[in-house]
Formats: structure tokens, C-alpha cells, sequence
């Protein structure tokens, strides 16, 4: 997942000039499907919302699969997916949903998940799949993650307490102090990573 948004990130702002207004600086977003990266990060979806049956669904994960985590998917048969190709998201004008594998394996059981955007990051919170292997036997299940994508290079950074921590010491030591200071780090690092934005995004308002 992390691969295929960084690959076609790379390809997407190769092609825009710097003029170029992007998703994140907007304050509507457009209705619609987006079969590109370039569609998603530019806010211009060249499908119809009203041509798709988007469902929501609770995909399962953790342990036993007994939890279930929100999300949407196109209920759509099989040669219709293929029809189709690739999608990465769609907006339904208010919110946005994106599943950066989707441009490879899109069918109807490809889960979309609904992001937030700060700044030019873009958070979200999905399911991961892995595979453990005991001799010949091969067994895979789902564990929910999150994380941020900074839009502008494709890079994605997973949330804990540790990369916080890291990324903190490299670049506000005065937020790393009061994170220090916190109980139960991993449960507010969402929290810790927006006002990081909101204090560079200062940063970089005052020095202009």
C-alpha cells in the first residue's frame, strides 16, 4: 500500500506544475469517482457518484475477526470491475474515501476508507493484512492501523508512540517535551501529529 501511493505520487506531481491547486488546500471537495491519483490529489473525480451502488460495510480484523471497522465499497459484479479498471477514492462532497491499493485490485470487496486532511497530510485509519506461516500451514488476518501520507512526496508515516518520538526530536524539540510528559502516548499521538502541523504550518506563515 505504502509502495503504490509513493510510486504514483511520484508520477502525479511530476506532472502538474507548482501552480497546480491540490485536494488539500480546498475547502469543497467534488462529487464524484476518482480513477487516478492525479484526480484525488487535484479534487477533479472524472466519474459520476450517481452511476456506482457504494455501500457501507464493517470489514472484520482483529482477533478472531470479531471486531468490525467502518467502511465503504462498490457493489459492483466482477467483469464490471474489470470494466472499469482502477479507481483510487471517490468524494461524496463532504467527506472523502481512498484505497491507494485499489488501482491494482479493485473489486467489489476493495474496502475505502474515510480520510482527514491537515495540511498536506492526509490521515486514515485502515486495515492491514498479515500472513503467518507455521511449517506448511499458511493463515492471514486483518489488524487495524494508522497513519499519515504527506501528499506532497508520497511518504507515509505510521503513528506510535516510537515514530512520533523520532520524528518530534528531528524537528520540534519544544512539542517532543510535552509529548515526553504524556500518559498513554500511543492513544494521542494523532492528536500530537496535528498540532506538529499547525506549529510548522505557523512557522512557515511567519517567516513569509
Amino acid at each position: 500500500m505504502r509502495k503504490s501511493l509513493l510510486i504514483f505520487c511520484l508520477i502525479i506531481f511530476s506532472q502538474f506544475g507548482i501552480s497546480q491547486e491540490f485536494i488539500w488546500d480546498q475547502a469543497t471537495y467534488k462529487p464524484g469517482v476518482y480513477k487516478t491519483y492525479g484526480e484525488f490529489i487535484t479534487n477533479a473525480p472524472t466519474l459520476e457518484l450517481s452511476q456506482f451502488d457504494i455501500q457501507d460495510k464493517k470489514a472484520s480484523h482483529g482477533l478472531m475477526g470479531l471486531e468490525g471497522h467502518p467502511v465503504k465499497r462498490f457493489k459492483l459484479k466482477r467483469k464490471e470491475a474489470e470494466k472499469i479498471g482502477g479507481i483510487i477514492g471517490f468524494s461524496d462532497g463532504t467527506h472523502v474515501y481512498i484505497n491507494p491499493a485499489a488501482m491494482k485490485e479493485f473489486d467489489s470487496k476493495t474496502n475505502f476508507y474515510e480520510v482527514e486532511f491537515y495540511g498536506q497530510f492526509c490521515y486514515l485509519e485502515f486495515l492491514q493484512k498479515s500472513t503467518i506461516r507455521n511449517g506448511s500451514h499458511t493463515s492471514s488476518s486483518y489488524n487495524k492501523t494508522h497513519g499519515f501520507f504527506n501528499l506532497a512526496n508520497g511518504k507515509f508515516m505510521e503513528l506510535n508512540r516510537y515514530t512520533m518520538h523520532d520524528l518530534l526530536e528531528a524537528t520540534d524539540p519544544e512539542l517532543l517535551e510535552k509529548f515526553e510528559k504524556e500518559k498513554g502516548k500511543n492513544k494521542k499521538v494523532k492528536d500530537y501529529f496535528i498540532e506538529f502541523v499547525e506549529r510548522r504550518e505557523a512557522r512557515e506563515n511567519s517567516e513569509k
